[in-house]
């Protein structure tokens, strides 16, 4: 999943889709927080500035959920390149943004939290929890973490930006910091 700033005031409702489907979640700059980045099934940030494993799901996907989304160039670089292997399914609210610069498989125009709102009460009523088995796509998606792991270098003479937004965060849990 390909989650961007269209699901910010959803949150609820796709962390309750995530939980009943299990699908693991890569998030745009502007889609942070709409999704716990250390969430069981968070990939983090995707694009020129997010995780390896991120932009390798989504390379390597044969289905794309982009709910919110505008396909914008710092996330997808080459268009032709990018989850080309994958059927689309876009929902967003801005008509203009669907098709705009990746033609979707699927595409629906609505505000995320109806369109979320209706799929979990689809999926609760199929009784989908727990029958979705992506445990292997998770293992695959888990070496890339292993191999690229997130981290910074840490000096002996200096303090890091990093290393001072880490130890912040360690003593100030569920607050976002912006520099």
């Amino acid at each position: 999943m390909y989650v961007g700033g269209g699901c910010l005031n959803s949150s609820e409702e796709l962390n309750r889709f995530v939980e009943l489907t299990g699908v693991p979640v890569a998030s745009t700059l502007m889609g942070l927080g709409s999704y716990l980045i250390g969430g069981e099934h968070s990939l983090s940030m995707l694009g020129m500035h997010g995780t390896v494993y991120a932009n390798y799901a989504v390379d390597n996907s044969d289905l794309l959920l982009a709910f919110g989304v505008r396909f914008d160039d710092r996330v997808t670089g080459k268009l032709e390149a990018f989850a080309s292997r994958a059927k689309i399914v876009h929902i967003d609210i801005d008509s203009a943004e669907i098709g705009k610069n990746k033609i979707p498989h699927v595409s629906i125009c609505a505000d995320m939290k109806v369109a979320l709102e209706g799929l979990n009460r689809l999926l609760e009523r199929k009784g989908i929890k727990g029958k979705l088995d992506f445990e292997a796509w998770r293992q695959e998606l888990n070496v890339q973490k292993l191999k690229f792991p997130l981290g910074f270098k840490t000096f002996e003479d200096a303090i890091s930006p990093q290393y001072a937004i880490q130890v912040l965060d360690e003593f100030v849990r569920n607050v976002f910091v912006l520099i």
